[in-house]
């Protein structure tokens, strides 16, 4: 059994494979100033992994409280991802491999896996991600982007007289200061995409499949002027692949 763990900056989500069918379990929890709680209640009932793999991009203490409750529970190190310069079907273009994100890196791997062909990744996380990946399985370079909830934080922080902090619209031209908010940086969130993935074609020669996962996918994905296909567990299925073949 393989206990596969990803990390975010908002939430952790985790998976259990114990065949090759898939995942036996999934689940997923925010993580605040109650890890440890969090913790106990995701993993408490559970047995010893014989392995655990960890793609973690919120910081050195959170990696910290992981680690300590998988060692006082099972006496278990779990194993943390990092971005190598070439692995399990992807050759990272960074000048410092390590530097790319483990999330980014797991959902790459978890993307070859599903095709031969030139693809995209959009991760629609705390922060939007959007990676390409060439036929031969080169990494020819990704952009980052402020994602949804960031973009409309920083817009009701910033700007005065925009005071609305509710609001649930995907639709254009809005009728109110909240419907704005909502529809406007949707708007934004789709278009940022669909310019990057536009650049992206360009540098592969040949339309890329179109990978898109993240917290916001099912928000954004209806206004995507191109076919794309969701794949909510796209880092759990690259660190499956990772946990398989080794780290």
């Amino acid at each position: 059994m393989n206990l596969l763990v990803d990390v975010g900056n908002s939430r952790i989500d985790w998976a259990v494979t114990m065949t090759d069918s898939g995942f036996t379990t999934l689940g997923s929890f925010a993580h605040d100033d109650n890890l440890l709680m969090a913790l106990d209640h995701a993993w408490g009932g559970m047995p010893c992994p014989d392995r655990l793999v960890v793609a973690n991009v919120a910081g050195a203490a959170t990696a910290t409280a992981i680690q300590g409750w998988t060692q006082t529970r099972w006496s278990a190190t779990p194993d943390f991802v990092s971005a190598g310069a070439a692995g399990y079907g992807i050759n990272n273009c960074y000048r410092v491999p390590a530097d790319l994100g483990s999330d980014r890196w797991a959902a790459m791997i978890g993307a070859r896996q599903l095709t031969h062909d030139a693809f995209c990744v959009v991760d629609c996380g705390t922060a939007l991600t959007v990676d390409a990946v060439d036929a031969q399985g080169k990494f020819i370079g990704g952009a980052i982007v402020p994602g949804l909830q960031l973009m409309r934080t920083a817009l009701l922080e910033r700007a005065s007289g925009v005071h609305a902090t509710t609001g649930a619209s995907d639709r254009l031209p809005a009728c109110g200061t909240a419907e704005a908010v909502s529809a406007g940086t949707l708007y934004a969130f789709a278009g940022a995409i669909e310019r990057i993935v536009t650049e992206y074609t360009g540098h592969l020669g040949t339309a890329p499949a179109i990978y898109v996962t993240g917290g916001d996918a099912l928000n954004v994905r209806p206004l995507l002027g191109f076919d794309s296909i969701l794949v909510p567990d796209l880092v759990l299925q690259g660190l499956a692949v990772i946990a398989d073949q080794g780290i």
